[in-house]
């Protein structure tokens, strides 16, 4: 297959290695839909070590520039925006910060057997109450029909380290699963599953939200302009299954694990997504595998 590099520059909401730019952000001035920062902002410098406390007071207010709408979606092509959120995803839950997603500013992709997007963002820090950019890269194929193959590593000192899958549990690979197996509840197995409560499903529903869109795009990868009318999504029941004996509101939070979820469209069509989240132990290293059922 022929190799293609392809570049551009965008604005939106918009998964790979994930790492923050220590240094400060690179505004383009050629793209008239990015906020115009204040001073304070383009120096900003987030610390390497997110557990370092933050303080506020001393930061002035978040200076945003006048509201641009931005280019118009293309009906088909890869949800940058979505592989964004995941990649930022993916930081946020193996770091405990709480990073949220601005705008997307450049896209490199790379076509040869699978799909490769390197996306560059803007990211703003609520404690800081400030912007930095952030980066993150998204690898994924489909492997077999109707499911979906994504990997999220990172990219360090021009090096790149692949995803191990070799080192992944046996628990966790092999043919994605149906939906929930039959027996999964019962006393023998309650252990490795855990049905979350209604407060738990509102505390974590960005990232929910977030892979239930994934495992519909799984399914409508040439529909996106469908995709997007389909939100909101109506988050119905979502069962984790893990191995990892913890309390069960951590099984949400294990770094293996397996999410069954339903869920309702816009127009009320039922959806039933298959997340399987697995780490080869390397930093910032996710897989997330998914179909939809319908």
């Amino acid at each position: 297959m022929s190799n293609f590099i392809w570049k551009q520059e965008v604005c939106g909401s918009g998964f790979g290695y994930s790492r923050v730019v220590l240094g400060p952000i690179e505004w383009n001035r050629d793209v008239d839909f990015v906020p115009d920062p204040g001073p304070w902002q383009r120096n900003h410098k987030l610390p390497y070590e997110p557990e370092e406390p933050f303080y506020t007071h001393n930061f002035p207010p978040l200076v945003t520039g006048p509201s641009v709408d931005p280019p118009p979606r293309e009906p088909f092509g890869p949800p940058i925006p979505l592989f964004a959120r995941l990649g930022l995803h993916c930081y946020n839950l193996q770091k405990g910060t709480d990073l949220q997603f601005v705008a997307v500013h450049k896209i490199y992709t790379w076509i040869t057997s699978i799909c490769s997007y390197l996306v560059m963002l803007e990211v703003l820090d609520p404690i800081r109450n400030s912007c930095c950019e952030f980066e993150t890269d998204v690898r994924h194929a489909v492997e077999n029909i109707d499911c979906l193959s994504a990997i999220i590593t990172r990219l360090e000192e021009g090096r790149w380290y692949g995803f191990n899958k070799d080192v992944v549990d046996f628990f966790f690979k092999g043919a994605m699963p149906e939906w929930m197996p039959e027996g999964a509840l019962t006393e023998t197995e309650k252990l490795q599953c855990y049905e979350m409560k209604e407060s738990e499903v509102e505390e974590e529903k960005e990232w929910l939200h977030l892979y239930a869109e994934l495992a519909l795009f799984s399914l409508w990868q040439s529909k996106l302009e469908e995709l997007e009318s389909a939100k909101p999504f109506d988050l119905r029941k979502i069962i984790v299954r893990t191995k990892e004996d913890v309390e069960p509101k951590k099984k949400v939070k294990a770094e293996n694990a397996i999410f069954y979820i339903s869920f309702k469209t816009r127009c009320g069509q039922e959806c039933y997504g298959i997340i399987r989240k697995t780490t080869d132990g390397m930093p910032e290293h996710l897989s997330l595998e998914v179909k939809c059922l319908m």
